[in-house]
């Protein structure tokens, strides 16, 4: 029964990790390249975010102190310790005037 116990544990502590199904596009010109989710990564250059088609296209310019995940379409942004949310073409359209911001459920 131990013999059992452990080879599953290691197997159990790995499915999260393929469950995840994280597409790490090549982008050697950003400091930091998050998951592709919908064709688009969160990327940062000097401690800005941005985001970058999954071809390296930058999508939507690196100026945000801070990004959230797209969610139904819109992505939640930070500048100068205020939030509002931008859409996947960068245009805002909930003003960056707020304390906090979520991701949508």
């Amino acid at each position: 029964m131990k013999t059992l116990i452990k080879p599953l544990m290691l197997a159990l502590s790995l499915l999260p990790l393929s469950a995840l199904g994280c597409e790490m596009p090549e982008m050697s010109e950003y400091d930091t390249v998050s998951c592709l989710v919908d064709d688009l990564a969160k990327v940062a250059k000097n401690n800005k975010w941005g985001f970058a088609h999954k071809n390296g296209k930058q999508i939507i310019p690196i100026q945000y102190d801070d990004v959230l995940d797209f969610k139904e379409g819109l992505v939640g942004v930070s500048q100068n310790g205020k939030w509002g949310y931008i859409d996947k073409t960068g245009k805002v359209v909930i003003p960056i005037q707020y304390d906090f911001a979520f991701n949508f459920l």
